[in-house]
C-alpha cells in the first residue's frame, strides 16, 4: 500500500524525461555496500522513504545509490520533488549554494508532507551545484549536499570536490549570465547536459559521472546518522 500510494503521488511531480527515468530510478544495488557501525546506526524498520527535492534524475539516482550503500539491508524509496533553492539559479559562490541544499531539503520535506496519504517519510536531500571564485580568480565548480533526518528535524551538510571550468564556460557565465548547464550545452555541442553527466562528467571523459560526483558527498552527510553515538 504504502509503494501505491508513494508511486501514485511521485507521478503526479514527476516532468518532462523524468517519467521515462522512472519514479524510483531504480537500478542494480552491485556488490559494493557501505559497512558503517551497522549496531549504533539509527535503525529503521522496513523500507526507508528518500524525498529529493529535485526532478532531476541524476541527483535522484544519486541519492538512491548513496542511500543503498549506506543501508545495504533497506528497500530504498526515493520521490522526487520540485522544490524551491531561494537562492540565484546559478549561485556564485560556496554561502549561496550551501544555504540552496539546505533550503531545497527544507522544502522538500514541507513538500511532502503536506501531501494526503502518504507513509512518513525518513529523510530529505537538497543538493545544490553552484561556482566559487578561486585564489587564482577563476571559477571553480562544486556542490553541497543536505540530508535531513524528518524525525529527529537535524541536518546534515557535506561539500563535493571543487574543479575549475574552462575559460570558454567561465566567459560565458561572466559576461552572458549563462548557467553552468546552458554554458556547457553551448561550449560542449550537448544538449541539457545537466540532466546527464554534467560538467564533471564531460571534462573527466565520464571518469567522474555527475551521479557519481554527487554520491560520495551524500554518504558523507550521512555520517551523523550513521555514527549517531559521535554526534
Amino acid at each position: 500500500k504504502m509503494a501505491s500510494a508513494l508511486g501514485g503521488f511521485a507521478m503526479g511531480l514527476v516532468v518532462g524525461g523524468l517519467a521515462a527515468w522512472g519514479v524510483y530510478c531504480t537500478h542494480n544495488k552491485g556488490n559494493t555496500k557501505f559497512e558503517g557501525n551497522s549496531e549504533k546506526k539509527r535503525q529503521i524498520k522496513g523500507e526507508i522513504v528518500v524525498v529529493v527535492g529535485s526532478t532531476n534524475p541524476c541527483k535522484a539516482d544519486a541519492c538512491k545509490r548513496a542511500f543503498e550503500r549506506v543501508y545495504p539491508d533497506k528497500k530504498i524509496i526515493v520521490v522526487p520533488v520540485k522544490a524551491t533553492s531561494g537562492v540565484s539559479d546559478q549561485p556564485m559562490c560556496d554561502e549561496e549554494t550551501l544555504k540552496g541544499a539546505t533550503r531545497r531539503a527544507e522544502h522538500a520535506a514541507e513538500v511532502y508532507q503536506k501531501s494526503n496519504q502518504l507513509a512518513p517519510a525518513h529523510f530529505s536531500v537538497g543538493l545544490e551545484g553552484g561556482l566559487n571564485e578561486s585564489y587564482w580568480k577563476t571559477l571553480e565548480c562544486h556542490a553541497w549536499m543536505c540530508v535531513r533526518d524528518l524525525q529527529t528535524k537535524k541536518n546534515s551538510l557535506a561539500r563535493t570536490a571543487s574543479f575549475s571550468i574552462p575559460k570558454k564556460v567561465e566567459e560565458l557565465i561572466r559576461n552572458e549570465g549563462k548557467e553552468l548547464g546552458e554554458a556547457d550545452d553551448i561550449v560542449f555541442k550537448r544538449k541539457e547536459s545537466k540532466k546527464g553527466q554534467g560538467t564533471v562528467g564531460i571534462l573527466t571523459n565520464d571518469l567522474i559521472p555527475r551521479a557519481k560526483y554527487y554520491e560520495h558527498a551524500i554518504i558523507l552527510a550521512l555520517v551523523p546518522f550513521i555514527n549517531p553515538h559521535l554526534y
